[in-house]
């Protein structure tokens, strides 16, 4: 009776899912992206990505941090990404203290990757102040390179990570990160489609709910 999608894959690909779900004339809650103006009888269900990542990078700016390093999986892609992105480019571009970002993808973001991809960087590019990862698997990639390498977290270098799921816990040291409401998310979308569904119209078409910064061992 109704569509509740989260697509993935590059900007191109998660079109191509959305027209795919419009074309079905259901109803369509889109998690984590932004509705499109030509569908009529749909909602989107966000986060504050953009402004969850500038909190986490102004935490790092004030704690001294000057060139920071951003980590992202590039296999699987998704808007929210994108935003923690640009988030982390608003922080560093209105600190007004010379900071510096580089941004640096990681293939799928497992353990391998993660540690190939930073081992390239590192060849023409000074250890970073600190590591920004996209999620915090990667965030916990970054810390058991670093710790292969002899290199202190985060005594020489700050990581934080994205999400925190309740695996995050479990690393040491603990990542700071920024805590997702990914099963609220879950909510909010099934409430959405339930009252489509009873009253036959979305009352809003978009709704954003409130990441929170998450203060750990790593910065």
């Amino acid at each position: 009776d109704g569509l509740c999608v989260l697509p993935s894959g590059d900007q191109a690909a998660r079109k191509r899912i959305i027209a795919t779900v419009a074309a079905t004339g259901q109803p369509v809650v889109l998690l984590l992206e932004t509705l499109p103006r030509n569908i009529a009888d749909g909602c989107a269900v966000l986060q504050s990505d953009r402004k969850g990542a500038r909190e986490l990078a102004m935490h790092l700016l004030a704690a001294g941090a000057q060139r920071i390093l951003c980590l992202k999986q590039t296999f699987n892609q998704w808007q929210a990404v994108s935003e923690r992105q640009a988030g982390i480019t608003d922080a560093v571009e209105a600190s007004g203290k010379g900071a510096h970002l580089d941004v640096l993808g990681c293939g799928e973001g497992g353990f391998e990757d993660v540690a190939n991809a930073l081992s390239a960087y590192l060849e023409t590019a000074p250890m970073p102040d600190a590591i920004m990862a996209s999620n915090d698997q990667i965030g916990i990639a970054v810390l058991k390179e670093l710790k292969s390498r002899g290199v202190n977290v985060p005594g020489e270098v700050k990581v934080t990570g994205f999400n925190a799921f309740d695996f995050w816990k479990y690393s040491d040291p603990v990542l700071t990160t920024v805590r997702s409401p990914g099963f609220e998310l879950g909510q909010e979308a099934g409430r959405a489609m339930i009252e489509r569904l009873e009253t036959g119209v979305f009352n809003r078409r978009r709704a954003v709910l409130e990441t929170t910064l998450q203060p750990g061992e790593t910065v």
